[in-house]
């Protein structure tokens, strides 16, 4: 399968940074984060890289924990409740932004500023980079109503509040291109063994899953997508469910299935005449 890199933050030279020795035009007292858009998670535009955006720094990202939500079922005569079923609710992000400013005005023109970059009728991917950022996680989110909560004639602090939609983070890119440049994509909390790999040749595979939930597509529409490469007509049987998928026709392409149901991702046996599958979550 061929790798293609995602570029997800700016690609200047001298990003923005806290104040060094004898540099005179940099009025930064903090390293800043570098926040990244994106619609479709492929193609990012980064603050950094917006002309109006300029001398607006993020200094902070607050983000609530996940909060499972259960679904309780009563049963006449019987005590107590069961659980029918869990799932995650929205979470709450907020990014705080300092701006430079020469007048108590120029508070509402950042804001403004601000409002524009964000603003979307449909949803997008949101991630946080710079020095203690996490730019290997994207969040799908809202955009809420920035608001002005201090400002004067040096400066502005401005509060942009986001809706994460899914309840959870995603991975920036699918476990192919993960596992190939980890240096690009990993970080402190994704937990992938050194060594890992989502191209398989042997007829028995382990396919590691470092996320914290079960991958499901069907339920959660998580993407999940199997290509084989190869003779025969292969069955793909799921060790750990017992679930098997059905038996592929022969093909003088690469076939790609994507799966449209649950598999929790821990064992896949695969029965086929050497074929390579690559997975991608």
């Amino acid at each position: 399968m061929r790798i293609i890199t995602v570029q997800v933050l700016s690609t200047i030279a001298d990003k923005p940074h806290a104040y060094r020795f004898n540099e005179t035009d940099n009025w930064l007292m903090f390293d800043p984060y570098e926040v990244a858009i994106s619609a479709n998670g492929t193609n990012w535009r980064s603050s950094y890289d917006e002309p109006d955006l300029k001398d607006i720094y993020c200094y902070g990202v607050d983000i609530a924990k996940a909060t499972p939500v259960d679904t309780l079922r009563t049963f006449s005569g019987t005590d107590g409740q069961t659980i029918d079923s869990t799932r995650y609710e929205t979470r709450a992000i907020t990014a705080h932004f300092l701006a430079k400013a020469i007048t108590a005005e120029d508070g509402d023109l950042a804001s403004d500023a601000l409002q524009r970059f964000f603003a979307s009728r449909d949803p997008f991917w949101l991630v946080f980079g710079g020095r203690f950022g996490q730019p290997y996680k994207r969040w799908l989110v809202k955009a809420g109503v920035v608001t002005v909560t201090a400002a004067n004639e040096q400066s502005a602090l401005i509060d942009v509040p986001f809706t994460n939609l899914t309840g959870y983070a995603r991975s920036v890119v699918n476990s192919v291109e993960f596992a190939a440049h980890p240096e690009l994509y990993g970080g402190f909390g994704i937990n992938l063994p050194a060594g890992t790999s989502y191209a398989y040749t042997s007829s028995q595979c382990d396919v590691y899953n470092p996320s914290d939930i079960t991958v499901d597509p069907l339920k959660q529409h998580h993407d999940l997508t199997i290509t084989i490469k190869g003779a025969g007509k292969p069955t793909i049987t799921n060790a750990t469910t017992a679930r098997s998928l059905p038996t592929l026709k022969h093909s003088p392409r690469p076939i790609r299935w994507c799966y449209p149901a649950q598999i929790p991702i821990s064992t896949i046996r695969r029965t086929a005449s050497t074929p390579t599958m690559v997975g991608s979550s």
